[in-house]
């Protein structure tokens, strides 16, 4: 893995107005990439918990490093690695389809 992964994200203080009307409980960050929006977003609402997913494992890493800070407190987090929905098997199978199922 990179250790010199690096993400500045951009729209931070908007993507946390965003949040701002969800009720606390458990969001799902579908790409957390290196965590720099969910760390935006759990240090404005303390009571949300986060499910973390991507499919690169070095913004992985640097997720875990950067979200550590909220532990298991009410703001903790699960990260993960998201696999593929299809596998290059299934892709290759469905190539001559119009519609794919999820």
């Amino acid at each position: 893995m990179d250790s010199d992964f690096s993400h500045l994200p951009v729209m931070a203080h908007e993507i946390v107005a965003l949040f701002a009307p969800v009720p606390d409980g458990v969001v799902v960050d579908a790409t957390v990439g290196g965590g720099g929006h969910a760390a935006a977003i759990l240090s404005s609402r303390p009571g949300l918990r986060l499910v973390g997913l991507d499919r690169d494992l070095d913004a992985l890493a640097a997720a875990r490093v950067r979200l550590a800070p909220f532990g298991d407190g009410p703001s903790s987090t699960m990260l993960a690695l998201a696999p593929s929905l299809t596998s290059s098997s299934t892709r290759a199978r469905s190539a001559g389809s119009s519609s794919t199922s999820v």
